[in-house]
């Protein structure tokens, strides 16, 4: 996988654009790991509040 890397690199339109744009080409690579994993977090987040809530709501009131 590096040695590929390496190769496309090595392409003048390729390497022309890397240089170009390397920031937007890494900016680009951190979102898309970041997202999904924000994305993953605030859904179990709301999973968790939701039974938290619905827990509180069916239990007993021991006074009663």
């Amino acid at each position: 996988m590096t040695f590929l890397g390496y190769f496309i690199g090595h392409i003048p339109f390729v390497a022309h654009i890397v240089r170009e744009y390397i920031d937007i080409i890494l900016l680009a690579a951190v979102l898309v790991t970041v997202v999904p994993m924000a994305l993953t977090y605030i859904r179990n987040a709301r999973k968790a509040k939701k039974r938290e809530h619905q827990a509180e709501s069916t239990a007993v009131d021991p006074q009663l």
